[in-house]
């Protein structure tokens, strides 16, 4: 009954006891507060089936401990939790980078901005390079399919990269034949303006074209 006994047993339940794991994580680990960690974050994980914060501890514990291959896969499990973990979702997105997996990265990067849409311009502009790498005009499509609001933005960038020219057309064709894709005119004439000042005058018609048939 007393003042601090309220506080004594919210600090031993255990969303609290989860959410100190995910503070200790990430912060400075050796190789002794690691294994530490990783033996608090597993029985985390066996007093709770649906644990985000758990997995997630043993992450990082495990990368600590030269797991890679572990962590990555305890990450992965810790976002498919809790999908609105922002830290997550950046330790996924460098793992699909670093493997080549360049759609599996959109796919976390797209919720990642969805998530922190201030982090829209840095996202977008970084991506525009994944226009050159094998698959990914279709990765684009697919995501375009529902609109993301980062969309126009990444457009607005790849219009004025050169080297991705070619991948920027293509998909602006491919989304055009999307019905349920609705981009704003001034994405469609940035690309257009911009094939036309690199006096490519054919794919700035078939782009045009693609939109607006009539």
């Amino acid at each position: 009954r007393g003042a601090a006994a309220p506080w004594a047993f919210v600090a031993q339940s255990a969303p609290a006891k989860e959410a100190i794991l995910a503070e200790r994580a990430v912060a400075p680990l050796d190789r002794a507060s690691a294994e530490v960690l990783l033996a608090e974050a597993k029985a985390a994980m066996r007093g709770n089936a649906l644990s985000s914060r758990g997995p997630f501890a043993a992450a990082y514990a495990l990368a600590k401990l030269g797991d890679t291959a572990a962590a990555d896969r305890a990450m992965a499990l810790s976002v498919a939790r809790d999908p609105r973990n922002v830290v997550g979702q950046q330790w996924l997105v460098a793992r699909s980078v670093r493997a080549g997996d360049y759609v599996q990265a959109l796919r976390h990067l797209d919720a990642i901005m969805r998530l922190r849409p201030a982090l829209q311009a840095d996202i977008t502009r970084a991506m525009v390079p994944f226009l050159r790498a094998p698959n990914m005009v279709e990765a684009f499509v697919e995501a375009g399919q529902s609109n993301p609001p980062w969309m126009p933005l990444f457009i607005d960038n790849a219009a004025r990269d050169a080297q991705s020219a070619d991948g920027l057309y293509r998909l602006m064709r491919e989304l055009a034949a999307k019905p349920a894709v609705d981009l704003p005119p001034a994405a469609i004439t940035q690309v257009v303006q911009a094939a036309l000042a690199r006096g490519e005058d054919g794919q700035a018609v078939a782009v045009y074209r693609a939109f607006f048939p009539s």
